[in-house]
């Protein structure tokens, strides 16, 4: 089930801290049931994570953009804080020119609800190849993000956080 899924996995991997890994040691999705709100926001957070993956999976900068607010706070490991749609815009464009994203297992720990606000809590394991020196990588990562709902009703990631 795709859509129990997160993107700061590849945010907070910086990939050189990475372990090597075998091309054949596909990620898997796993989904936990520690969920509560309304159905029809979790459903919007879950369609808004899934075409966020998505995006990650085709390297679509512009597309991964729709599910941050404008005010997005990202904190990953090791690497500034940063500020913005157009900071975020800039960590990611420079992620997909080194690293291209082979495959990405992302699941869904904790979800919670409360009103316009939401908080998420998630692991991933990608495989990832480096552009520089053709290496594939394995990174395992955490994650943790709060989500804010939009006056059209959408759902989008306001503050987020990852580490290894």
């Amino acid at each position: 089930m795709r859509s129990a899924t997160f993107v700061l996995a590849l945010l907070a991997a910086s990939l050189p801290e990475a372990c090597e890994s075998s091309p054949q040691e596909d990620p898997v999705i796993i989904v936990s049931e520690a969920i509560s709100g309304p159905p029809e926001d979790i459903s919007a957070i879950r369609q808004t994570a899934t075409r966020m993956v998505e995006a990650l999976e085709r390297q679509d900068v512009d597309a991964l953009m729709e599910g941050f607010s404008e005010d997005v706070v990202i904190i990953p490991q090791g690497e500034p804080i940063l500020k913005g749609k157009a900071a975020v815009r800039v960590f990611y464009r420079g992620q997909f020119e080194h690293y291209r994203l082979k495959a990405f297992g992302p699941s869904l720990d904790e979800l919670v609800i409360c009103g316009e606000w939401a908080f998420s809590r998630g692991t991933g394991a990608s495989l990832v190849k480096s552009s520089e020196n053709g290496r594939t990588v394995r990174a395992f990562n955490r994650g943790l993000e709060i989500w804010r709902k939009q006056p059209d009703g959408s759902w989008k990631i306001a503050r987020a956080m990852g580490n290894r």
